[in-house]
């Protein structure tokens, strides 16, 4: 299969931290990702091994300075309740150093576009990741953005043009301000969630942000020089493994909770208050399914079903009269 490298050397020059000044900038690029981790601190393999999140970023984020070609299969998706505690400041560090030609930023009504210009870069960033609508919408969206994450075989169309396939190794992060952002499942394989639960303030606030930005905007001094010297020779850790699932995270299981089915909060609400119709410990699925219809809560049975063995009921099977053999 014949392809074009779309990769162009860019950015500034790498420098090594070998004076006072150039170590204190690395060290501020490390203390802003390590903030950012600190509260999820681990994750978690699929054989429930323990995993620093601090170490996955970096490994994440090293790979498309190091390993460009290799697509990373998962990506991380940071969320925070607050605004300005250093997303953008940490993506904005690394697409610096990579170049603007090889990093963008898009949406994900920009993701779901049939053009797809975005699959030429190393690295893609979809900020403000909220999906608007009802739980079937966000499910159809999200089945448009995960094979862009991770497939490297894609059908775009740009604009006059005949729809062609093409070959793409672009990774992926995400930011967002919302919980129910995404509707993921709870073991989805293709999602590392944080969250960074702090405040700017929380995050050093001025004093810490000042120290890495200048009042017109732009980066100071040299530490995109130096983060890109740094993350092009750290060594990636032996246990990442860019085709293999995402770390779960106790995040994940938020998240899948509140951008999941509107049944699910519903009956998880009314199952730990012991309300109608969860006041008995043995109930009969087909007269809740009734019972939610009737109070105009939208779902499926099968869905219902999923919903309760996730909240840890248990199912015993269909109600049979011992004597007669009939089924009530």
């Amino acid at each position: 299969l014949k392809q074009l490298n779309e990769y162009r050397p860019g950015g500034p020059e790498a420098m090594e931290p070998d004076t006072p000044q150039r170590k204190k900038e690395l060290q501020l690029f490390k203390d802003l990702i390590r903030k950012l981790t600190e509260h999820e601190k681990f994750g978690f393999t699929a054989t429930g091994e323990k995993r620093p999140l601090y170490d996955y970023v970096l490994d994440h984020l090293s790979m498309p300075f190091q390993r460009r070609g290799v697509k990373i299969r998962s990506s991380i998706v940071m969320h925070s309740v607050e605004n300005q505690v250093g997303k953008s400041t940490l993506f904005e560090i690394v697409e610096t150093g990579l170049g603007k030609d090889n990093c963008i930023v898009i949406t994900p009504e920009n993701a779901c576009r049939r053009e797809k210009a975005f699959l030429p870069h190393q690295l893609v960033l979809i900020d403000e990741l909220l999906i608007d609508g009802d739980y079937k919408k966000r499910i159809s969206v999200l089945n448009v953005l995960k094979p862009l994450m991770t497939a490297d075989k894609h059908d775009c169309r740009p604009l006059f043009k005949e729809s062609r396939q093409i070959y793409s190794t672009c990774s992926f992060m995400c930011f967002t301000n919302h919980k129910d952002a995404v509707a993921i499942k709870e073991f989805d394989a293709r999602y590392t969630c944080i969250d960074v639960n702090k405040n700017r303030e929380q995050m050093g606030g001025d004093e810490f942000f000042h120290k890495i930005w200048n009042p017109d905007g732009t980066l100071k001094g040299t530490i995109a020089n130096v983060v890109k010297h740094f993350l092009s020779t750290r060594k990636i850790s032996v246990t990442f493994d860019p085709a293999g699932i995402s770390l779960d995270t106790e995040f994940r299981k938020t998240m899948s909770e509140h951008g999941g089915h509107p049944m699910f909060s519903e009956v998880k609400t009314r199952l730990n208050q012991r309300l109608e119709p969860f006041n008995r410990s043995i109930i009969s699925i087909s007269e809740v399914h009734q019972y939610l219809k009737e109070k105009r809560v939208k779902g499926s049975l099968n869905e219902l079903a999923e919903a309760l063995e996730k909240l840890g009921c248990v199912k015993i099977g269909e109600c049979k009269h011992g004597r007669t053999g009939k089924h009530p």
